[in-house]
């Protein structure tokens, strides 16, 4: 009697109901339930929902659950509708909550009964919405895609559709896409390299941003002569940072390619095929073109690239460049990346959709506190403007290992592809002392002081040193034409790894054409190895007949070791001393041989003299001129010299030296030219060649007396020309010095004769540029404690005071700026022994037109005569 039973229920329900006890009340409902009929369960099961939903507190999980069972009834008793209403209904419990089965499982149910109903679009939102989310097997989610798949295709039918729908799948990260626009890369040539420039791969951390721009403002500045009141760098890589602040613009003819992330979240493969860009082109004749649309020609507008398949693993990420090529001046929108969506690689198999992934920025305003107000989307819009020239630029491939010190040659070609010619061609790097150009950039140094102790005296050296223009013939590069150049780099002293950026820089012929000037980079990451060590010991030459002298002593060691991979042995080849004050002397000692293997050192003694003309700039020897070869011009030797010394100032506007407001003279450096054989441990061999630069910097005016060492990278303090203006007290007692010349050894018979006269000369240096008169003043022989010579001790621990100077007790002399001159005296001894001639000589000197400030010189000679007794 299961109506009687129902009437029953029925009734103490709603006395229940009555009374407020929902829970007892749905109790009663769900015992009635049975199989004896699926549409009175349902009804009963719907009430008993209900019930859980108004009980205190709420039961809203029961609520859900007995929802998706009344409509799992409704489905058997074939009232879809019902089932329907009862599984949207449970879904707005379960959805969201981490449930993932149960919604799973609801979702799959509520597109099955939306497809049974002729609800195609409900089914299509429900099936991919489902594919997204799904925690399904694999074999399941397939079975997912397939009906989703199926689905879409039927509503596109019904509707009569034939173009690409919004899919959820696979996900495309529009936080990450990146837009170049730019040449198309060069056709890759064995044995060369291309400048690529700025690619989707270049990823600059700010230091190295902060160099692009500091680079591409110094080099507008010398081209243009000035830089606008708002310099902006140019842009050729927009990101979702830029793409808003800044006016995309392209070239006519040249590609825009956009670089963008699919994302397949499930567990199965995605195949996806004829991927391509959806675009929308507004020409400026009020054209609108699309390339949805293939009625309206839109490759006579823009030429769209296709990928013809691509397959996403489960759980992975694919990067793909798009690319599209504008032919008309306007504007394009890209509105996002079509494709096709398929199940299955074989077509018999397979269910394609055609589908579509909007590209939609997402930016963030701030508000005056600085705090995100609103985030609001925006289009990718490209302006599209008239033709310009182009310039590709290729190097010969070179080995970035290198040794220290290391010199490459790079020939270098240019040739402009674009379609209209190119007024001025610059060059810009951000390591001049590594690059040499001077093949078409051959300035001779003068002897020219810089006083860098502004900002715009700083700027303007900087430009000198990392900017130069390149020369065109007829000041212009006409489409198709190329030009061909030769650049030398040159590794660091240091051991490790460093960058050489370069920037080239051309402009259009035509100023009213955008963009005004077009920029180029390329960057070459070099690994330097360790080679050569030098050390110099600088001290002044007493044995100097005429002029001032100094002695150098080079001492170079070969770093390399005996257990490394690679076994390297150099070969010293010529000598070159960079200075205007002093020039080299033939007069040097050499060792046996001039090849230093792993860990081996050899020595050379070098002689320099004063150079009082100061015309030439450098001085050379050849170490070996029976097998010398030139290496290098000396144009490039000398060019990476001075700019290695002229780096007064860095890149980034700071002072190298801490005195910021010395005055940069003329350098001087003391070149080493070498070549080596590297052999590996494979037996291979090459020859490579190189040059090692001393730099000889001015610190303590006319500080020669004291022997020191240099090292890579440390000072050596050798002289200076002083000149009249800011002139130390200290410095004015340090502007002559003087050398005596006499026999070593004398022997003289004291039983004969009671004393011994011997001739000194006195040779006097001037060693600054101003003419000075000199006074030399003899001292008695009665003092108590002559002044100490600076080594008292050269044969005996206390050379002997008892002699005198005789005939004249004083000369005076007149010596031009940089001059020496000789002084003619006698001394007289009374006994055998050691003595120190130059203990007993006072020197005084002023300027030739301030007879009143009168100065004694510091510097005491170095002399020592020894007096045997005895007949000859």
């Amino acid at each position: 009697m299961p109506q009687f039973a129902t009437r029953a229920t029925l009734l103490i329900f709603e006395c229940l109901k009555g009374h407020n006890l929902y829970g007892e009340a749905a109790h009663q409902l769900i015992r009635m339930t049975s199989e004896d009929s699926d549409l009175r369960s349902a009804l009963l099961l719907e009430q008993a929902a209900y019930c859980f939903l108004n009980a205190v507190p709420k039961l809203v999980r029961k609520y859900a659950f007995h929802m998706v069972l009344s409509g799992h009834r409704f489905s058997k008793a074939l009232q879809k509708k019902h089932a329907l209403r009862c599984y949207n209904q449970a879904l707005q419990v379960f959805k969201k909550r981490g449930w993932n089965l149960a919604e799973d499982h609801i979702y799959l149910t509520i597109g099955k009964l939306a497809t049974a109903l002729n609800l195609l679009e409900e089914a299509s939102e429900v099936f991919s919405l489902l594919n997204i989310e799904s925690k399904q097997s694999p074999q399941q989610q397939a079975i997912f895609l397939r009906e989703f798949l199926v689905i879409r295709n039927s509503l596109l039918k019904k509707e009569n559709k034939n173009r690409a729908e919004d899919l959820p799948l696979p996900l495309l990260d529009c936080d990450n896409i990146k837009i170049l626009v730019g040449p198309a890369p060069p056709l890759s040539i064995p044995g060369r390299t291309p400048a690529l420039g700025i690619t989707f791969s270049s990823c600059y951390d700010q230091e190295t941003s902060q160099k692009w721009t500091k680079l591409e403002e110094m080099v507008v500045q010398e081209a243009r002569g000035s830089l606008p009141l708002l310099f902006k760098p140019l842009v050729t890589l927009y990101t979702k940072s830029n793409i808003g602040s800044v006016e995309a613009v392209a070239i006519m003819g040249e590609p825009i390619q956009i670089s963008i992330k699919l994302t397949n979240l499930l567990d199965i493969v995605l195949y996806l095929k004829d991927i391509h860009l959806h675009w929308i082109f507004y020409g400026d004749d009020d054209t609108e073109i699309t390339n949805s649309n293939p009625s309206t020609n839109p490759d006579n507008f823009v030429k769209t690239f296709v990928i013809k398949a691509c397959t996403l693993q489960m759980k992975s990420s694919e990067d793909l460049i798009l690319s599209v090529i504008p032919f008309s001046v306007g504007k394009i929108v890209f509105k996002g990346v079509a494709f096709s969506l398929c199940n299955s690689l074989v077509p018999e198999e397979g269910i394609t959709l055609l589908g579509e992934q909007r590209i939609i920025m997402k930016d963030r305003s701030l508000n005056k506190k600085g705090n995100d107000e609103q985030k609001f989307e925006k289009e990718i819009k490209i302006r599209i403007v008239p033709s310009a020239p182009c310039l590709q630029v290729s190097f010969l491939e070179i080995n970035t290992e290198m040794l220290c010190d290391e010199l490459q040659k790079i020939p270098m070609e240019i040739k402009n592809v674009g379609n209209s010619s190119i007024d001025k061609i610059y060059m810009a790097t951000s390591t001049p002392q590594l690059i040499s150009i001077s093949e078409f950039n051959n300035k001779p140094w003068s002897n020219r002081e810089s006083d860098l102790k502004t900002p715009a005296a700083r700027e303007k050296e900087l430009r000198r040193l990392c900017v130069t223009q390149l020369p065109l013939q007829g000041d212009k590069l006409d489409p198709g034409q190329s030009k061909s150049f030769n650049i030398w780099i040159k590794a660091p002293s240091e051991k490790g790894t460093i960058n050489i950026d370069i920037l080239i820089y051309y402009e259009n012929l035509s100023n009213s054409n955008m963009p005004k000037y077009r920029l180029v980079r390329h960057t070459w990451m070099l690994n330097t190895q360790e080679t050569l060590s030098a050390k110099v010991l600088c001290q002044g030459s007493f044995s100097s007949k005429s002029v001032e002298q100094l002695s150098l002593s080079a001492k170079i060691t070969n770093l390399n070791k005996f257990h490394d991979l690679k076994i390297i042995n150099v070969s010293l080849v010529k000598v070159l001393l960079l200075s205007s004050d002093w020039l080299l002397l033939k007069d040097l000692e050499l060792p046996k041989t001039l090849r230093i293997t792993s860990e081996q050192s050899i020595h050379l003694l070098l002689k320099a003299r004063r150079n009082s003309k100061r015309e030439e700039i450098y001085s050379e020897i050849i170490l070996d001129p029976e097998t010398f070869r030139p290496l290098l011009s000396n144009s490039v030797c000398l060019d990476l010299a001075i700019k290695n010394f002229e780096q007064h100032v860095s890149f980034l506007d700071e002072f190298v030296s801490q005195d910021a407001g010395r005055k940069i003279h003329s350098p001087n450096q003391l070149v080493l030219q070498w070549k080596a054989s590297v052999s590996d441990s494979s037996g291979q061999k090459k020859n490579i060649i190189g040059q090692t630069t001393t730099p000889l910097s001015f610190k303590d005016e006319c500080d020669i007396e004291t022997s020191l060492s240099y090292e890579v990278n440390q000072t050596l303090d050798l002289t200076v020309s002083i000149t009249k203006s800011n002139v130390s007290v200290e410095t004015k007692k340090n502007q002559v010095f003087l050398s005596l010349l006499h026999p070593i050894s004398i022997r003289h018979d004291f039983k004969n004769k009671k004393f011994c006269t011997i001739p000194v000369q006195i040779v006097l240096h001037n060693v600054v540029d101003a003419e000075m008169v000199v006074t030399v003043n003899t001292l008695g022989s009665s003092s108590d404690s002559p002044p100490l010579s600076f080594r008292p001790n050269f044969y005996y621990q206390y050379p002997s005071k008892y002699f005198r100077w005789i005939g004249k007790s004083s000369a005076v002399k007149s010596l031009m700026p940089f001059s020496s001159e000789i002084l003619s005296m006698h001394v007289a001894v009374f006994g055998p022994g050691t003595y120190d001639l130059g203990s007993r000589l006072e020197t005084w000197c002023h300027e030739k037109d301030n007879p009143d400030n009168m100065v004694l010189q510091n510097y005491r000679a170095e002399s020592a005569l020894i007096v045997l007794n005895g007949s000859t």
